[in-house]
């Protein structure tokens, strides 16, 4: 039911728009970018763990429309005896209206083996709207709902629906050094997720950067023995595409 809904609702946001007309040839420029990032990553929480952490990013632009993708993970193996297993996935549709308002639809999945809640499986639609946009800053925020199915360290799945609430800050500190802020709540009966990503970049040379990340996850419900919050430390990287 949870799933019927969600795809009957991202049709309509992505059908919709249609609707306003049609697009100049301006507007149907494409643009494709990426990333991707080596590096290390140390873990507090359900796992204390210095690990090889990789990733790969990727936005693709069509006129109003806008594709963004990442995929991350990292791993680490003591005496042959996995001791860390972590993965994110996360796809989204933008579509905009004028300069500051778009729709989205979103797809994210999170995986970490020895987390009190093993997985966990989003899709989200919403409205985003532009607050702050300067010649150094930018700042998104966003409202949605969705599903989600669940897996906790205990075997036991859930399904339930969500209230997304989300932003992201961009700060263009230099010419060469930028600060990036993400923060996504999603709210359901079950359990309350929070993320929070902060990254430090600062350009080398051509395409090539240096990146410090630091990242919170927070799950307000966990099996009796786990631990609330865990949180990734990433030095890495980072070559532009």
């Amino acid at each position: 039911m949870y799933r019927l809904v969600f795809w009957t609702l991202l049709a309509a946001a992505i059908l919709a728009p249609r609707v306003y007309g049609q697009e100049t040839e301006a507007e149907t420029e494409k643009n494709f970018s990426g990333e991707v990032r080596l590096g290390f990553e140390s873990t507090t929480g359900n796992t204390d763990t210095q690990s090889l952490a990789g990733g790969v990013s990727a936005k693709y632009l069509h006129g109003r429309w806008e594709y963004a993708g990442r995929i991350s993970g990292s791993g680490r193996q003591d005496n042959g005896i996995n001791a860390e297993e972590q993965y994110h996935a996360e796809l989204k549709a933008k579509r905009h209206f004028g300069e500051k308002n778009y729709l989205y639809g979103q797809i994210l999945y999170d995986r970490d083996r020895f987390a009190g809640v093993v997985r966990q499986l989003y899709e989200t639609i919403g409205f985003g709207r532009q607050v702050l946009k300067t010649q150094k800053q930018e700042l998104n925020l966003e409202l949605g709902a969705g599903v989600r199915q669940t897996r906790s360290q205990d075997n036991t799945e859930a399904n339930d629906g969500v209230f997304q609430l989300g932003g992201d800050y961009h700060w263009q500190i230099n010419d060469h050094v930028s600060f990036n802020q993400e923060l996504t709540v999603n709210y359901g009966s079950d359990n309350t997720y929070t993320m929070s990503l902060s990254t430090l970049k600062s350009q080398l040379a051509g395409s090539l950067s240096m990146l410090l990340s630091y990242r919170i996850d927070n799950n307000s419900d966990v099996p009796v023995g786990s631990k609330n919050t865990d949180t990734k430390t990433i030095l890495a990287l980072g070559y532009e595409f």
